[in-house]
């Protein structure tokens, strides 16, 4: 019997039968198109169904030979199964299946399935067939290219379902046949030849609705009742999965397989009913031969341990392969995950502190994305200015998240230090080290000594750029793929990689570019330079419309920079590791040291020359760089030994160990950051802010004027001319107010008031301070400004609320308010406009004056604003040039990701030997 599907030809299989020693009585093919090509020529006769075909055979045929229309088979092959049947009275007996174009090679000796029907054959992919499984056994499951089958058996189980594709139409058989107590075997003795069907036919939607159609027709109502839930999960864990791995159209695949089944359920459950009953004693013989649990979610488990353990691209095979504890990467992976629990345990259980950068969310992301696209930046007396890139990033994964700000802050630090973890382990395993580098490697890179000073430092931004990084230049040293749209894929793979670090640290933008100059050097190919240079220049536009106002020169020099300065003896284990690897090191060892050692001598340059003027993002940038760098090098030295084989000076294999034990202190010194479980983060010092919000009124919280030394100021911060630091916040603190615009007319004229109050012992400093909208002067610690306090009149002090430690809150007794009417009324600042009830005349806004606010007809009253208040809404109505830059970048992120995502993995089988 024939399987031809689609009017295949015929002739080869046909040819095939006419060879066989062991006579045939008969030919029928079963196809449900016309007569299949050389059908008529073969004298075979051709039937739509088994059924019609079983009433024309002569009774005394005891067996069928069922053969897929692509099967060739060896002479003898007939002959093996006959005796196999007879000897062991088995009802199903299929053949070992060898690859038709290399007959060497092996590709189905029956197997097992997990209880969803998912088949697991045992073979690596392109396993050689060396005479390894010359047993008959018992098998769970069996490919349909050749199987004999006892007609009794067939008969009585009312045909077979020709509406199941390859895979499963197989597994029908099989399963139903084990129902009713039949034995089915594979004998090695009979060898047919098949062409490869290619590696994901398992996971075809076809074969996915073909399983749960068998599980349908063959499990008990009891098994159905657990087992059908699970599936319905499993396949919803797997779309999720593709989804993110680039294969959109797996969540189609998963609707099809169930659409399918429930537009063919009354014929399953028709053919259940015919077929003998199933029951749990039925269900247990089925369960002998399979394997426990779901293969398709341990076959998600173990990519995604190797993802974390081992590299950028995975390597698929036919089989699932070992569990994934089986795997060399699964203790790396298991303590890489513990170690980000506790580096991050407080931060999960009880969010982020408030410290320097590390401000709150605002609690509309949809408000935040308005401002950043074109609206209003609210940190001092604001300004038209374009935010901070991190700003937009944040508010969009919050938006994304729910808009919940707790969360999303959280969310984001913990994973961009998992993914910043991964992306190293994943790096250094590509550049050829072992699971041990790897692991120390990457704890290296998330708590070291760079990064931990920046989270000592409360740069939040610094936390958030480790992620994306290290996947990016995982891209530019792995191999190109073949295909033009694999290679559109990877580009934009390791653009969208860039930019999830460039967004947080802009200057960050460079390393990829960096990283692929130095490779490009090292291994003599250009093709990381090139991949480096097209990460930095897909990254580029996302950082509009902030660089192209600040422009790359004032993004480098402005800020105040980070320059750490550790004690000497953190030097000592650095120093000794750099040099043992520069001087010790051989073949991939050495090359992996010196590429971090320029990377981070480039790092240690650019974070200490503040004197040369570089400021605080190109700082920021240099120790990413250091952390990238040292990373690096201390992979190196942990493989330094093992580097240098067997035959070298004992003195050699010396400094090798001791480079080594530097290395494994290097590693040991990213546990500092543990107990206190939150990234180096210092305690929350701005949750006392909170009372302005607290003892705020209708109109909503006024606005703070924040002094004392500069490390206690939220954010960014401005200095009087005496050095001073101040700044000025509204009555809710978020992200968004950390970063300052440059000055304008009104922050100007508020240094002004500030350095008169504090020249003059002005005894009003409050009438003075009203019309900026201040209420609150919060002293965080000891202050110039706060010493004038003592002969004023208008500023009552708050006993017993301290924001710092020596500092102390001052409340304005003159009404202060941002927007005021002409007859005294108070609107309240809903970011980004002011609201109030509508009333004749002008609303004073004490915003930085600019004819962007509405609504018409506009005024500039000194360096604030008048506008009509008839509309009871004050708006700026934003900058059109910058919106158009925003969205358009949003766009351009949103094309990388559609081109990394849609864009199909298309690699080429290449069978191991």
């Amino acid at each position: 019997m024939v399987v031809a599907r689609r009017g295949e030809d015929i002739s080869a299989v046909s040819e095939t039968i006419r060879q066989q020693v062991y006579e045939v009585e008969d030919v029928v093919v079963i196809s449900d198109d016309r007569p299949p090509p050389a059908a008529e020529d073969s004298g075979s006769r051709t039937f739509r169904r088994l059924s019609d075909a079983l009433g024309t055979l002569d009774p005394t045929v005891p067996y069928l030979w069922m053969l897929d229309a692509r099967t060739t088979a060896r002479p003898d092959a007939l002959e093996a199964l006959v005796e196999a049947a007879e000897r062991l009275e088995a009802s199903v007996v299929g053949s070992k299946i060898l690859d038709a174009d290399h007959p060497d090679r092996l590709r189905s000796v029956g197997g097992a399935t997990d209880v969803f029907g998912f088949p697991h054959s045992g073979l690596e992919h392109g396993e050689i067939d060396q005479e390894q499984f010359e047993v008959i056994r018992d098998v769970a499951f069996l490919e349909p290219a050749s199987l004999l089958v006892r007609r009794d058996l067939v008969e009585g189980l009312g045909g077979l379902d020709h509406s199941l594709p390859y895979l499963s139409f197989g597994l029908d058989i099989c399963q139903r046949t084990r129902v009713v107590g039949g034995r089915v075997v594979v004998t090695p003795a009979s060898e047919v030849f098949s062409p490869v069907g290619g590696a994901n036919r398992a996971m075809t939607w076809r074969e996915q609705a073909g399983r749960l159609r068998v599980m349908l027709k063959t499990y008990s109502i009891a098994t159905l009742l657990w087992a059908l839930p699970g599936l319905f999960l499993v396949g919803l864990a797997q779309w999720v999965y593709l989804l993110f791995k680039g294969a959109p159209a797996a969540f189609l695949d998963w609707v099809r397989t169930w659409a399918w089944n429930l537009l063919h359920l009354p014929s399953s459950w028709a053919a259940r009913r015919r077929a003998p009953s199933t029951s749990l004693k039925s269900d247990a013989e089925l369960f002998r031969y399979q394997l426990k649990g779901s293969l398709e979610l341990g076959r998600i488990g173990s990519e995604l341990g190797t993802l974390l353990g081992t590299g950028y691209e995975v390597d698929e095979s036919d089989d699932p392969g070992p569990a994934l504890w089986q795997r060399p990467d699964f203790i790396t992976t298991v303590l890489g995950i513990a170690l980000i629990l506790m580096l991050n345990r407080s931060i999960i259980t009880d969010g982020l502190p408030a410290i320097g950068f590390v401000l709150p969310l605002a609690e509309s992301a949809w408000d935040t994305l308005r401002v950043y696209t074109g609206g209003w930046h609210p940190g001092g007396l604001g300004s038209p200015e374009p935010l901070h890139p991190s700003v937009g990033a944040t508010a969009l994964i919050q938006l994304i998240l729910g808009n919940r700000p707790g969360l999303a802050a959280g969310g984001l630090t913990v994973g961009a230090v998992s993914l910043g973890l991964a992306g190293i382990i994943a790096l250094v395993r590509r550049l050829g080290l072992s699971p041990g580098a790897r692991l120390i490697a990457g704890a290296v890179y998330v708590a070291g000594f760079p990064l931990i000073y920046l989270a000592g430092e409360g740069y939040w931004p610094a936390l958030l750029g480790l992620g994306g990084l290290p996947w990016a230049l995982v891209g530019v040293i792995a191999p190109l793929p073949e295909t033009v749209p694999g290679r559109i894929k990877r580009t934009a793979r390791v653009g969208l990689a860039t930019i999830a670090s460039a967004v947080f640290v802009p200057v960050a933008v460079v390393l990829p570019l960096l990283f692929g100059l130095v490779w490009s050097g090292l291994s003599r190919r250009l093709r990381p330079l090139v991949i480096g240079s097209a990460g930095f220049l897909l990254s580029l536009p996302v950082l509009f419309p902030w660089l192209g106002v600040h422009g790359a020169g004032e993004i480098i020099t402005a800020g105040t920079p980070f320059h750490p300065a550790p004690s000497w003896w953190v030097y000592i284990p650095l120093v000794a590791v750099a040099a043992g690897t520069m001087f010790f090191g051989q073949g991939g060892a050495l090359k992996v040291g010196m590429a971090g050692g320029i990377i981070g001598s480039a790092g240690v340059f650019l974070s200490s020359s503040s004197d040369l003027g570089v400021g605080r993002e190109a700082s920021v940038a240099g120790l990413l760089a250091m952390a990238l760098g040292l990373a690096l090098i201390t992979a190196a030295a942990i493989d330094l030994p093992s580097s240098l084989g067997l035959e070298v000076p004992l003195w050699r294999s010396f400094f090798a160990y001791a480079t080594l034990v530097a290395a494994l202190l290097v590693g040991l010194s990213t546990l500092i950051p543990i107990p206190a479980g939150r990234m180096g983060l210092p305690d929350d010092r701005f949750e006392t802010l909170g009372f302005a919000v607290g003892r705020s009124e209708a109109h909503g919280a006024d606005r703070m004027l924040v002094t004392g030394p500069a490390e206690t100021i939220p954010g960014q911060h401005r200095l009087l001319s005496d050095g001073t630091p101040y700044r000025l916040l509204s009555g809710t603190l978020d992200y968004a107010q950390a970063w300052l615009p440059a000055p304008r007319l009104g922050d100007i004229a508020l240094e002004e008031t500030l350095t008169n109050i504090m020249a003059s012992d002005e005894i009003r400093p409050g009438q003075h301070l009203s019309g900026f909208g201040i209420r609150w002067l919060v002293a965080t610690g000891p202050s110039p400004l706060t010493e004038s306090m003592a002969t004023q009149l208008d500023m009552n002090p708050l006993v017993g609320l301290y924001v710092g430690e020596s500092g102390g809150v001052w409340e304005n007794q003159v009404p202060s308010y941002r927007a005021v009417t002409d007859s005294g009324v108070a609107w309240s600042w809903a970011v980004p406009d002011y609201q109030g009830e509508p009333t004749p005349g002008q609303v004073r806004i004490a915003e930085n004056a600019d004819p962007g606010w509405g609504p018409e007809p506009w005024e500039q009253d000194g360096w604030a604003n008048l506008v009509s208040a008839e509309s009871g809404a004050a708006v700026f109505e934003g900058v059109s040039s910058y919106r158009l830059q925003a969205r358009a970048a949003g766009l351009f992120t949103l094309l990388l990701l559609a081109l990394s995502l849609l864009i199909p993995e298309t690699k080429r089988e290449e069978p191991s030997t």
